[in-house]
C-alpha cells in the first residue's frame, strides 16, 4: 500500500493546527503499530508520561485521520477522562484524496478529551468519539481489524461525521508522535559539516574529480568496487541511476525502480558508469547492486561473503529456496584483488530512519560483521532527506544546515555504530525530468567521499598483503 507516511504538507498542517504556525514543532514516532504489534500494554510503555502526541490511523481505504492532545497518556486499571481544552480530532485525507478537516472539543473546558486505561489503546472523547484498540491481537498483510470504535459527536464537534473514514476501523497501520512545540525547523546559522559554496565552479571540480578517478597505481586494481545494500524501496536502485544521470547529462534509468511489497531487484548486477564528456570513456567505478534487504527475504550472511570475496558473477540470480555454492556457473573459486568489493554502502531511507524493525536492525548488524571481518570500509548514504525537512525540500542546498537532517545523520550513526562521517545525505533523481545542479553537487560530494575510502582500503590492503609476503616462514 503506498503513502503510509505523513507528507511533509501533512506535517505542516497539524502543526498549524497545533501551534497556529507551520514548521515549528518536532514529530518523534513512539509507537508503530505495524513494527510494535496489537497491544495495549506496549502502547502505554512507549507513550505514557510523554507529553503532547498525535495519534495517526491510515485506513486501508486511503483514509488519513487521528487525534491530538496535550496531555501524557497514562495507564489506569480502573480508567479516567482527561480534560485537554487543546485536544482535537483530525482527518488529513479521505479515501486516498486530500480533505482537511479539524473537529474541535464541543467543551470549552476541555472535559472528557482523551480516556486513560491501561487496556486502551488512544481512546478520544466519552462515548467513545474515537476508540483505537482493546487489548492485544495480531495482523496480516492487509492491515488490522481494530476492535474499536469510532462514534464522533459525542466530546467531538459531529458536523463532518459522515465524511470521516465512513465509520471504518479497518488499519494498514497506526502511529503515535511525540511532538515538541518548543523545537523549531529552521536552518542553522553555521553548517553541521564543512562544505564549499554550493555553485557551478564546485559542480564542474566534483565532477572532475570523479571522472578522473583513477585507483591508486600501486595497488595494481583497474576499479572500485562498489557493493550497494538497503531496504526494499530506500532508494537503493535509483542512486545507481542518479549517478548514471549525471555522468551520461540527462536522467536515465538502468536499473530498475518502482514500488513494491518485495524487492525488484533480484540478481547481482554490474552497473559501469560511462562520461559523456570524456567520449563515452569508461569511469574508473563499477556500482554492484543487490536484492533489497528484508526481514525474512533477501541475501544471507554467507551469500554476502561470496559477494565480498569476488566468487559471485555478474547478473547471478539469488533464489531464496536454493542458495549460492562453489557449484554454480560462473563461480570464481580463486578471485583476485579486481573481483572483490572495496566498500559497502548501506541504503537507509530517512523516513524510516527511527522506524526500523528490530529483526531489519540485527539483520544489519550480522551483514555488517561479515564486511567488518574484513576490514572492508562501510558508509550510510540516507536518502529522501527531501521528504523529512520542509526546507530541504524546497532547496537542496540547506542540507547541511537542516537541525532535522543532523538529527537523522546521529540517528543512524549511533544505530549502526559508525562515525557521522561515514553517514552521507543525499537526494535521488527520482521524480524529475532534468538534472538540477543542487542535488548533482550534493551526490557527488556522498561519491567522492566513498571513492576516497575505496581508495584508502585499497592502499591498505596491498600494504598489508606486502608485510605478510616479506614475513619469514615458520
Amino acid at each position: 500500500m503506498e503513502n503510509i507516511a505523513l507528507s511533509l504538507e501533512e506535517k505542516s498542517q497539524l502543526q498549524e493546527w497545533i501551534c497556529q504556525k507551520r514548521n515549528k514543532g518536532k514529530f518523534t514516532l513512539l509507537y508503530k503499530m505495524r513494527r510494535d504489534g496489537w497491544n495495549a500494554t506496549t502502547f502505554h510503555t512507549k507513550c505514557d508520561n510523554k507529553g503532547p502526541t498525535v495519534t495517526v490511523l491510515y485506513s486501508t481505504n486511503g483514509t488519513v485521520h487521528g487525534g491530538y492532545t496535550s496531555q501524557s497518556w497514562t495507564s489506569s486499571a480502573q480508567g479516567y477522562y482527561g480534560i485537554d481544552p487543546k485536544a482535537f480530532l483530525f482527518q488529513l485525507r479521505s479515501k486516498g484524496d486530500r480533505n482537511l478537516q479539524r473537529f474541535s472539543n464541543c467543551s470549552q473546558s476541555g472535559n472528557n478529551a482523551i480516556y486513560c486505561n491501561y487496556n486502551y489503546g488512544p481512546t478520544f472523547g466519552s462515548g467513545h468519539d474515537l476508540l483505537t484498540f482493546k487489548g492485544i491481537s495480531g495482523t496480516n498483510e492487509a492491515g488490522f481489524r481494530l476492535n474499536g470504535q469510532f462514534n464522533l459527536g459525542n466530546t467531538y464537534a459531529n458536523e463532518f461525521r459522515d465524511c470521516l473514514n465512513d465509520g471504518q476501523l479497518i488499519v494498514y497501520d497506526l502511529e503515535v508522535y511525540q511532538f515538541d512545540e518548543e523545537s523549531d525547523f529552521v536552518v542553522l546559522e553555521i553548517p553541521w559539516r564543512d562544505c564549499p559554496e554550493w555553485d557551478e565552479k564546485l559542480l564542474e571540480e566534483l565532477k572532475y574529480e570523479v571522472e578522473n578517478y583513477v585507483p591508486a597505481e600501486e595497488t595494481n586494481t583497474p576499479t572500485a568496487n562498489i557493493l550497494m545494500m538497503g531496504e526494499v524501496g530506500s532508494g537503493k536502485s535509483s542512486f545507481i541511476n542518479t549517478i548514471n544521470s549525471i555522468f551520461r547529462g540527462n536522467i536515465t534509468n538502468p536499473a530498475i525502480t518502482g514500488t513494491s511489497a518485495h524487492s525488484l531487484t533480484n540478481s547481482l548486477k554490474i552497473y559501469r558508469m560511462k562520461s559523456h564528456q570524456l567520449s563515452s570513456k569508461p569511469l574508473k567505478f563499477h556500482l554492484f547492486d543487490t536484492p533489497g534487504l528484508e526481514e525474512d527475504q533477501g541475501i544471507d550472511a554467507q551469500e554476502l561473503c561470496y559477494i565480498l570475496d569476488g566468487h559471485l558473477p555478474d547478473r547471478y540470480m539469488f533464489n531464496p529456496s536454493c542458495q549460492a555454492t562453489p557449484a554454480i556457473p560462473g563461480f570464481k573459486k580463486n578471485p583476485e584483488m579486481k573481483d572483490k568489493i572495496h566498500l559497502v554502502a548501506f541504503i537507509v531511507d530517512a523516513r524510516t530512519t527511527y522506524d526500523m524493525t528490530d529483526k531489519i536492525t540485527s539483520k544489519i548488524q550480522n551483514l555488517r560483521s561479515k564486511i567488518s571481518q574484513r576490514d572492508i570500509p562501510l558508509v550510510v548514504l540516507l536518502t529522501k532527506i527531501d521528504t523529512v525537512c520542509e526546507v530541504v525540500g524546497k532547496d537542496i542546498s540547506n542540507t547541511f544546515f537542516s537541525k532535522v537532517v543532523r538529527g537523522h545523520i546521529d540517528h543512524v550513526a549511533k544505530l549502526i555504530g559508525l562515525p557521522r562521517g561515514h553517514v552521507m545525505p543525499v537526494k535521488n533523481y527520482e521524480c524529475e525530468i532534468a538534472l538540477h545542479q543542487n542535488v548533482t553537487i550534493l551526490s557527488l560530494l556522498a561519491l567522492r567521499q566513498i571513492l576516497r575510502f575505496a581508495d584508502d582500503y585499497l592502499v591498505n590492503n596491498m600494504e598489508m598483503t606486502s608485510i605478510s609476503e616479506k614475513r619469514p616462514s615458520d
